[in-house]
């Protein structure tokens, strides 16, 4: 990928405001990297036994969408829609964002119907960090809950942007795709599904962590309330700006 003719167009030829901004970028890259050395030499050691650190599974594989630029054939959602679909039990999406095609809610509507228990964790917009997708999701989220899938807002200090799904007890995916239609449809995103009972655990584990942050949102719109969970409001001028945008969006929603 690294090699390919796009990456070297974007990365060997920066533009001259890029290149304004890389020696500032070099300095703090060069600090943080430093900064970890030192919190953690374990990194960096030559020789630095990993075995411990990880866990056996049964199997793992690269899930992609093609490689070449613009539009491209949702390679990476029909594989993860299948798994979901034939889950036994439960499956257990994590997204930055929710910004969904036609063909998506009626997959997710393929999934509910099929799969006793189905939940979604994405970013409260008060706390999400991409203006685009959460102008979209205050527009399409009771059209998200019309699927059946059962949508959880998380409330922490920061914005979340893992990119993770569970299927049962065994499988787990990881990688760079969010559940938004960018990255079904434009971005060339990557997915590890992993077969392993293990590693599963330790991700739902970390789940559970920011689900421990999060709120259950009911049919209606509103929260299920949690007394250790305070609902952060939108701020005022954000909600009269997502009012507009919200709509204006739609125009190129497949760029969200």
């Amino acid at each position: 990928m690294w090699q390919s003719v796009y990456c070297k167009t974007v990365f060997n030829s920066p533009s001259a405001s890029m290149k304004k901004k890389l020696p500032a970028a070099r300095a703090e890259l060069a600090e943080y990297y430093q900064t970890l050395k030192e919190a953690m030499p374990e990194l960096v050691l030559a020789g630095h036994d990993y075995g411990p650190e990880t866990v056996a599974i049964n199997k793992a594989t690269l899930i992609s969408n093609p490689t070449h630029i613009l539009a491209k054939e949702p390679w990476v959602w029909y594989q993860v829609q299948y798994l979901m679909a034939h889950a036994e039990k439960q499956a257990y999406i994590h997204t930055p964002y929710a910004v969904f095609s036609k063909d998506m809610y009626e997959g997710m509507k393929e999934i509910t119907d099929s799969v006793p228990e189905v939940t979604m964790l994405l970013n409260a917009t008060s706390v999400g960090d991409n203006f685009m997708a959460s102008s979209d999701y205050t527009r399409n989220r009771g059209k998200i809950l019309d699927t059946g899938v059962s949508l959880r807002e998380y409330f922490g200090d920061h914005s979340s942007h893992g990119k993770s799904i569970l299927i049962d007890d065994r499988l787990s995916i990881v990688g760079s795709y969010n559940l938004d239609m960018r990255s079904t449809y434009v971005d060339t995103e990557t997915m590890l599904v992993i077969d392993g009972e293990e590693f599963n655990r330790q991700l739902k584990a970390c789940i559970d962590t920011l689900e421990d942050d999060s709120l259950a949102v009911q049919k209606d719109g509103t929260y299920v309330t949690d007394p250790e969970v305070p609902v952060i409001p939108v701020p005022s001028k954000k909600k009269v700006i997502f009012a507009v945008t919200s709509r204006l969006f739609q125009l190129f929603r497949y760029l969200i």
